[in-house]
């Protein structure tokens, strides 16, 4: 295990053409709990997504991938008097390993979490990742198949699943975000907007915002 050249996986990073479900850059927005809901969030997508590592980096602006550096230092942080570390490996289930990464690039000091999937269930954070108030869920995650293979049943489970990795990762879905997901391209954008009425008539998924126009809709789980 360990990251051998941090700064050349830096620029492999910065090189993609956006964020993905997988990674997450930030500068210097840092709370305990949003810590612990992005790696929760970002596991289960790189699970989803078959990608071996999932990665938080602090340092990085969001939209332009440039690398600006961050005053944080995560093994300095503490929650309640623990290493936010081993604050974090306690809370996470099932225990994934989340290397916690600090280095220098071009003098600026970045931080970079990386996070290593589970395969047989998805991470939960607590509060759990897929639980409702007085009613609990049980989510099983299938293996990644091609949009054309799945069924309709298939197809709102995955918008399903991908709403509710989205939201522990706090952000909505999107049918962007979910053509993402499925591999398709802008032309696809009726195709997805299908499923997400099937999932929205399934029960499974909500409107962020009621009043929102199609065009720019968000979806959340139905438990959120």
């Amino acid at each position: 295990m360990g990251i051998v050249d941090p700064q050349r996986l830096l620029e492999t990073l910065i090189a993609q053409p956006r964020e993905t479900e997988w990674l997450e850059f930030k500068q210097n927005q840092f709370d305990h709990d949003s810590i612990g809901k992005y790696v929760s969030g970002l596991a289960n997508s790189a699970m989803l997504h078959n990608e071996p590592n999932a990665y938080l980096v602090f340092g990085v602006e969001d939209d332009t991938h440039k690398v600006v550096g961050t005053g944080l230092r995560l093994k300095a942080e503490t929650v309640g008097g623990e290493p936010l570390e081993h604050w974090l490996s306690k809370l996470l289930h099932p225990a994934i390993l989340v290397e916690f990464i600090s280095f220098e690039y071009n003098q600026l000091h970045i931080e970079l979490l990386c996070i290593h999937p589970a395969y047989m269930s998805p991470v939960r954070f607590t509060p759990p990742l897929f639980q409702v108030v007085q009613d609990s869920l049980v989510v099983t995650i299938f293996a990644a198949r091609s949009f054309a293979a799945m069924t309709k049943d298939d197809r709102i489970r995955a918008c399903y699943q991908h709403a509710s990795v989205r939201w522990e990762a706090g952000m909505a879905m999107s049918n962007q975000s979910l053509r993402d997901r499925f591999g398709l391209s802008q032309a696809q954008y009726p195709q997805v907007s299908l499923v997400i009425s099937d999932a929205k008539d399934a029960g499974l998924i909500k409107p962020q915002d009621e009043g929102q126009a199609n065009r720019v809709a968000r979806y959340i789980p139905f438990w959120a």
